[in-house]
């Protein structure tokens, strides 16, 4: 593994991932979201008040993850597994991202700067 994705994945670990970029941040959607998309990618998942529990079946629980301050953390429980989830949660990270740009260009104007048709004003 390259060193740089080696720094990558001990500064997700140790910092957690930084969820600040979210424009209209709200925790329980973004937990909410992140509990369908690890159901979607066939987790067994089960949440326990703001944390949620991951593994690759039903008996056992690979990862313990959390969001609080804007922060998403992920927690080992055990080896098995648990780099498929990591890997899941830099794809929710990029699907988050993904769904941030589309909001963006929905708050760009597409209206035209059609000067013949209004007064200017000095």
């Amino acid at each position: 593994m390259k060193k740089d994705t080696k720094d990558i994945l001990k500064r997700a670990m140790k910092n957690g991932f930084d969820l600040s970029f979210v424009i209209r941040y709200d925790e329980k959607k973004i937990f909410q979201g992140l509990y369908d998309f690890l159901v979607d990618e066939k987790f067994y998942c089960s949440m326990d008040g703001s944390t949620i529990y991951v593994g690759p079946d039903i008996i056992e629980d690979t990862a313990e993850i959390t969001i609080a301050n804007k922060t998403l953390k992920i927690k080992p429980l055990t080896e098995r597994g648990f780099f498929d989830t990591l890997v899941a949660l830099f794809k929710y990270i990029r699907h988050l991202a993904s769904l941030q740009e589309e909001a963006s260009e929905e708050d760009i104007s597409t209206e035209t700067d059609d000067e013949s048709s209004e007064e200017i004003w000095l």
